[in-house]
C-alpha cells in the first residue's frame, strides 16, 4: 500500500522534481538532461514528438516532405502561428534562428548538428566576423522560398535527421533572443516562447514556474495551466516532499536507488530502462591517460555488477559499452566480459606494457562528479576498485553542478563522470559525441578512422547498411577507450497516480501538454 498524501496542487497543476538547477533555459546552448526538460516546455521546432516521444510530428510546421534523394527537407508554416507576445512568427525569423545556432558567441555544443549535415553551415560560422558573411549566409541551406514555407538541404541523406529536427538544438528562438547574453534569458518578463508554456518565474535553486501560452497554436488541448519545477538534489527531501503533497513527481532517478526493491509493486512506482548511459571519461590530453592501454586497463577491472547491484540497486543495467542495448537491429561487435581474475590479469599486462610494472611510479589520478550521493558512490567503489585490484592512488573530487560542466567541457580533469542520454534512436546519437570535430568530446580523443566510419555511415539510408558501419565504429572507441560504461540508466520515479499522459520512454523526456490531472488521488 503505497504512503503518500495527495497533491496540494490543483488538477490544472503539476509540480515535478528536476534535480538541478538548470545550466541555461536557451535551447541552443543546452547540453544537460535537467535543463532540456524545462526548455523544450517552452520552444517548438519544425518538428516536435508525439506524447510517447518516439513518434515525431509536425512542430511550428503543419506538414513537411522529404525529396526522393534525401537531401532536401521542405516544410509547410501552420497558419496563424504566434509567439507568447502575440506577434506572427514568420518563416523569415525561422531561418534567421537557424542561422543563430550558428552563432560563435552561442556556441552551441551541438554546433555540428549544423555544420555537419547542413549546405554552407560550417562555412557561414566561419565566416561569421569575416566581411564576406552575407555572401556566404546568403548560401546557406536553410531557404524560405515562400511566406509559408522553408527548405533545408541537407550536405547529404541522414536517416534520423528528423528526430535531430525535433529537439532543442533546432529549436526556433525570438530575435529579442539571439545574443546570449540578453537580460531574456534570466528575466521571466522579457521570455519570449513559442511553446505550449512560457516562463512566469524563476527563483535561482529555489523553483521555475511556468503557465500556460495563451497564444500556442494547440492552446486549446493543453490541460496543465501550471508547471512547478523544483531543482532539489537531496534525494530524502524530495521522497518527503512528495509523500506530503509537495511534488505530483519526484523526477526519474532522484530518490534513492537502494529503495527501489522496497518501491516495486507500487501503483505510483515507475521503472524504464532507457537510451542513457552512465560512464567514465578519460582526458585523453593528460599523462598516463594519453595511452590508451592504461585507459583499457582501468576499465577492464571495475565491476560494474557489484556497482549496480550491491551499491546502488536502482535497476540499471551493467555494461562496459557506452551504447545501450535498447536500439532496435542493432548488433554489437564487443564481445562478452570475461571473468574479472582474467580481466585484472590482463589490465596489469596493459600497464606493464605502458611503462608501469612497477605501479608504485603509477602517478595519481583524480575522478571529478557533480555532488550526488549516488555519483559519491559510484566513485567510491571505482576509486577501492583501481586501489586493489591495480595499486592506482585515486583522489575523489565533487563540485556543484555549473561548475562541474564548465570544468568538464574545459578539459579540466583527469577522469570525470558523465552521462549521455540519446537524442534520436540511432547508434551515432553516442557514436558523434566522440568524434575528433564534436563540441561534446570532452576527452579530446581523435581516431581517423573512427571519425570517417561515424561520418560515412550517417549518410546510408538503409538501417542495416549504416548500423553495420557504426558497429565497426563502437569497437575501434571500446578498443581505444576514451570513455567506458559503467551502466545503462534505468529511469524510476513515484508519480501521482491520477496524472494522466505519462507514458515512460527510452529518453526520458516528457512534453507536459500532454499531461493531465484526473480527481484526487487516493493515498
Amino acid at each position: 500500500m503505497a504512503t503518500y498524501k495527495p497533491s496540494q496542487f490543483a488538477n490544472d497543476e503539476f509540480a515535478f522534481n528536476n534535480g538541478a538547477e538548470p545550466e541555461s533555459l536557451d535551447p541552443h546552448r543546452i547540453t544537460a538532461h535537467d535543463a532540456a526538460i524545462t526548455s523544450m516546455q517552452m520552444f517548438e521546432g519544425l518538428l516536435t514528438r508525439e506524447m510517447d516521444y518516439l513518434k515525431i510530428k509536425p512542430g511550428l510546421a503543419e506538414s513537411w516532405s522529404i525529396s526522393s534523394d534525401g537531401k532536401v527537407y521542405k516544410f509547410v508554416l501552420r497558419d496563424g502561428v504566434k509567439w507568447s507576445n502575440g506577434e506572427a512568427i514568420t518563416a523569415d525569423q525561422i531561418r534567421s534562428s537557424f542561422v543563430r545556432g550558428l552563432s560563435p558567441e552561442v556556441a552551441s555544443q551541438y554546433m555540428y548538428w549544423y555544420t555537419d549535415y547542413i549546405v554552407g553551415a560550417k562555412a557561414l560560422n566561419e565566416a561569421w566576423n569575416k566581411p564576406n558573411r552575407k555572401e556566404v549566409e546568403a548560401k546557406y541551406g536553410v531557404r524560405v522560398t515562400s511566406p509559408k514555407t522553408i527548405e533545408i538541404e541537407l550536405i547529404k541523406p541522414v536517416g534520423y535527421f528528423k528526430y535531430m529536427l525535433s529537439q532543442p538544438t533546432f529549436a526556433i528562438v525570438h530575435p529579442s533572443m539571439y545574443d546570449p547574453s540578453s537580460k531574456a534569458w534570466t528575466d521571466p518578463s522579457k521570455y519570449i516562447v513559442n511553446s505550449a508554456y512560457k516562463i512566469t518565474e524563476w527563483s535561482v535553486n529555489q523553483r521555475i514556474t511556468l503557465e500556460k501560452n495563451l497564444q500556442f497554436y494547440d492552446v486549446a488541448n493543453v490541460k496543465l495551466n501550471k508547471i512547478f519545477i523544483y531543482p532539489i538534489r537531496d534525494e530524502s527531501t524530495v521522497m518527503n516532499m512528495y509523500s506530503t503533497g509537495k511534488l505530483d513527481w519526484t523526477g526519474d532517478n532522484h530518490i534513492a536507488s537502494h529503495m527501489v526493491p522496497s518501491l516495486r509493486g507500487r501503483d505510483d512506482f515507475h521503472i524504464m530502462p532507457i537510451l542513457g548511459t552512465y560512464m567514465y571519461e578519460f582526458n585523453t590530453k593528460r599523462k598516463p591517460l594519453d595511452d590508451s592501454r592504461v585507459r583499457r586497463a582501468l576499465s577492464l577491472v571495475v565491476d560494474r555488477e557489484h556497482i549496480t547491484e550491491k551499491v546502488l540497486r536502482g535497476g540499471q543495467v551493467p555494461t562496459d559499452r557506452i551504447i545501450p542495448p535498447v536500439i532496435p537491429n542493432f548488433a554489437s561487435l564487443i564481445p562478452a566480459q570475461a571473468s574479472m581474475d582474467d580481466r585484472v590479469a590482463e589490465a596489469k599486462k596493459l600497464l606493464a606494457e605502458a611503462g608501469y610494472s612497477d605501479v608504485s611510479k603509477f602517478p595519481s589520478i583524480t575522478i571529478r562528479y557533480n555532488t550526488n550521493e549516488g555519483h559519491n558512490k559510484v566513485a567510491q567503489s571505482i576509486q577501492q576498485m583501481w586501489k586493489t585490484k591495480l595499486g592506482v592512488d585515486v583522489k575523489l573530487e565533487n563540485m556543484e553542478w555549473k561548475v562541474f560542466l564548465k570544468e568538464q567541457q574545459a578539459g579540466n580533469f583527469d577522469v570525470s563522470r558523465k552521462g549521455w542520454i540519446g537524442d534520436y534512436p540511432d547508434p551515432a546519437t553516442f557514436l558523434e559525441i566522440f568524434q575528433s570535430t564534436s563540441e561534446n568530446n570532452d576527452s579530446f580523443w581523435k581516431n581517423a578512422e573512427y571519425d570517417r566510419l561515424v561520418t560515412e555511415a550517417a549518410g546510408i539510408q538503409d538501417e542495416e547498411e549504416r548500423f553495420a558501419e557504426e558497429a565497426k565504429a563502437e569497437k575501434i572507441m571500446y578498443d581505444e577507450t576514451p570513455a567506458f560504461g559503467i551502466y545503462h540508466y534505468s529511469y524510476f520515479s513515484l508519480m501521482k497516480p491520477n496524472v494522466k499522459g505519462y507514458i515512460p520512454n527510452v529518453h526520458g523526456h516528457y512534453l507536459y501538454r500532454y499531461f493531465s490531472k484526473e480527481g484526487d488521488q487516493k493515498s
